[in-house]
């Protein structure tokens, strides 16, 4: 079972004259994040409402948790609607990554705003996206070499599971996939005309599964047939 575990908790509480309960803490994170975090801010008992700054210093999601992030640095602002980051660092493996975003509705139908840059070698990338998984929307933009690929679709959540019903890519591409939170197995399929291409893969490990069938293509101004 994955669980997040708190050590060495520092727990401080105080109300205000509001009827607010003001607090502060700090502890130690195990289970499937390891680290250290702190948090200040305030909870309403009356109206089951609350706001914390939290702070992550070097924290790591461990393999369990889907998402192979470590070293997470960053401010976060948590509240019982919405969780929002103005800038956060991390590894993603071994590629040194910024990323800004934040979670709206995240007990309920999210929506999804996230803009991850890498830029410290010889290929930097851009990706951001928006998810509305209440109306099933989805759209971004790829910026991989200097070349933009954007895309658009519809998303929608099937237990740990987000699926992508239907994606729109660059050069007429159609595609579909899904990818499973839990697990962090992920499976992309694009075709357009006789051409199909199907990925699958798992965001711990970078290794590529293929399979897919080439009427025509041009790659690097080269027509393979």
């Amino acid at each position: 079972q994955k669980e997040l575990v708190l050590k060495k908790v520092h727990f401080k509480t105080k109300p205000d004259v509001r009827g607010q309960i003001r607090l502060k803490m700090t502890s130690e994170l195990e289970g499937v994040a390891q680290g250290r975090v702190q948090a200040e801010g305030f909870t309403d008992p009356e109206f089951r409402h609350y706001g914390l700054g939290v702070e992550l210093k070097g924290v790591g999601l461990l393999s369990e948790s889907g998402i192979p992030l470590r070293e997470i640095d960053g401010k976060f602002q948590l509240s019982d609607r919405m969780i929002e980051t103005a800038g956060a660092t991390s590894l993603f493996h071994d590629w040194e990554i910024d990323w800004k975003g934040k979670i709206e509705d995240w007990q309920s139908e999210p929506k999804v705003t996230l803009h991850v840059e890498h830029e410290k070698d010889k290929f930097p990338f851009v990706f951001s996206t928006t998810m509305n998984f209440e109306n099933h929307e989805l759209s971004g933009l790829w910026t991989w070499l200097g070349r933009q690929y954007p895309f658009q679709g519809k998303v929608a959540k099937e237990g740990p599971k987000v699926l992508f019903t239907e994606l729109a890519l660059p050069h007429d591409y159609k595609g579909k996939g899904e990818f499973d939170r839990s697990s962090g197995d992920y499976r992309l399929e694009m075709t357009r005309d006789r051409r199909r291409f199907h990925v699958r893969s798992n965001f711990n490990r970078l290794e590529f599964y293929t399979d897919f069938q080439l009427d025509h293509a041009s790659i690097n101004h080269l027509d393979w047939v």
